[in-house]
């Protein structure tokens, strides 16, 4: 077995997969050896999974290889497994199989939903009180090590890993340490920190009208760009419901004060100073749909990631977003009565008009 990789240059700084690499192996089996050439290291590896799998056992001996050329490229940059480690926390055990299935079928981003309203399991360096609180216990918790641990694996599995930390909701669990980040809601309207049942809790969803809220987020994010090595962030910013914030009386006032005429007014300015605190960190950022379907303006340089209908992708896309597409292979819909085969028909660009490569991902 020979792999070549041209101009491949070793070097003691880790090299990690980028969003922009491509991907191209070739196998070649033949009588007496196999070649495998690519132009990234990535590709090689690749390439060596694919022959892996051409393996088989015969009568005549224990291992054997038909003779055969494969010629294999990604159809798109972008081959991605979210895991949801905050509603159920998973071991590092769970997570390094994951990793590797994701290797076996050349899966290579793994989106790390690491916190919610649910639990805050990742260790902060800055804050290590969000985990002493928010976690469901002291063993549910990724330490700094644990975290090093799974971008390492998947690196070496030539596997992105992207963390996602969603505000400005989702983050009942960041309030357990620093409920000032929270909005206190008024359930009736004159209670301070009363809920409404079904609606929303005493205290959820960032303060957008304080300034402790952007300077903490300042810190934090300057923290994660360290700790994630890929030049990418998943903002979240989904399912930012605004009952809280309509219930505030000095939310309420701010907007008048400000001239804020609606409430997608108060989640615009939100978005655009967590949006200019990411790009300050000179880091690129994705996002659910949600803020587009509420009104809000989002950066083109941003990557939208579609998850409630297929046939939102479209619309996205038309609009000039650089997209993922989530709806559609949501393992967790599955109702095990072969449904399964729904998801091999889930074609992207089906739904689109126009065939291009630049705008899905």
């Amino acid at each position: 077995m020979r792999v070549r990789v041209p101009q491949f240059i070793f070097r003691k700084k880790k090299k990690y997969p980028r969003f922009v690499f491509c991907v191209v192996d070739t196998v070649n089996v033949m009588n007496r050896q196999s070649l495998i050439r690519s132009n990234t290291v990535w590709g090689a590896l690749r390439g060596l999974e694919t022959f892996s799998q051409l393996i088989y056992v015969s009568k005549q001996r224990p291992y054997a290889v038909n003779l055969t050329v494969i010629g294999d490229f990604p159809r798109f940059k972008h081959r991605g497994v979210l895991i949801d480690s905050a509603r159920h926390f998973q071991t590092m055990k769970t997570l390094k199989q994951v990793l590797d299935a994701m290797s076996y079928n050349k899966f290579n981003v793994l989106h790390w939903h690491i916190v919610d309203d649910q639990s805050f399991p990742y260790q902060s360096i800055r804050f290590p009180e969000l985990s002493e609180k928010g976690a469901y216990s002291p063993d549910k918790v990724y330490r700094q090590a644990d975290v090093a641990g799974i971008i390492e694996h998947a690196r070496l599995r030539g596997i992105r890993v992207i963390p996602e930390f969603d505000t400005p909701g989702h983050t009942v669990s960041w309030g357990k340490s620093h409920p000032e980040l929270l909005t206190p809601c008024y359930g009736d309207g004159t209670m301070k920190e009363s809920a409404m049942y079904g609606v929303h809790t005493k205290r959820q969803i960032f303060n957008p009208i304080l300034n402790v809220t952007y300077t903490f987020l300042q810190r934090f994010f300057s923290e994660i760009v360290t700790v994630f090595p890929d030049e990418f962030v998943h903002l979240g910013m989904d399912e930012a419901y605004p009952a809280c914030w309509l219930s505030n009386p000095r939310i309420i006032k701010f907007m008048r004060k400000n001239n804020l005429d609606d409430i997608k007014d108060v989640q615009q300015m939100y978005a655009n100073k967590l949006m200019k605190i990411i790009t300050s960190l000179k880091t690129k950022f994705i996002v659910w749909q949600d803020p587009l379907d509420d009104g809000v303006k989002v950066s083109k340089d941003a990557i939208i990631e579609v998850w409630k209908s297929i046939n939102n992708l479209a619309e996205v896309v038309n609009m000039g977003y650089n997209t993922i597409l989530s709806a559609g292979w949501y393992l967790d819909l599955m109702s095990g009565n072969d449904d399964w085969q729904e998801f091999y028909m889930n074609e992207p660009f089906s739904y689109i008009r126009t065939y291009r490569f630049t705008s899905l991902y």
